[in-house]
């Protein structure tokens, strides 16, 4: 009934809020931290949502991140961020 439905609404704001809070954090920390790392922490936070394995968790967050490297740096020449391993000298693995 009721109860249900309002449970429900609960829990879809927290996500939709979950998921606007982390994507403007994203925006904030892309540059500093570099793509590859923000990306990295924007989808295991989109991904926790589902509620997945940790090892789900983290191969899905890796191919996504890996997958979508590869093609906006290396398909497309899309330049991004650097970040933090750019001035470690470890980007463009």
């Amino acid at each position: 009934g009721s109860a249900a439905v309002e449970s429900w609404r609960s829990l879809c704001r927290r996500k939709v809020l979950v998921v606007v809070s982390a994507s403007i954090l994203y925006l904030l920390i892309l540059e500093k931290l570099g793509y590859l790392l923000a990306t990295f922490a924007l989808m295991v936070v989109l991904f926790g949502l589902g509620r997945l394995r940790l090892w789900v968790l983290l191969s899905c967050t890796g191919a996504t991140v890996a997958g979508s490297y590869w093609i906006f740096h290396t398909l497309l020449k899309v330049p991004l961020p650097k970040g933090m391993l750019g001035m470690l000298g470890l980007w463009g693995f």
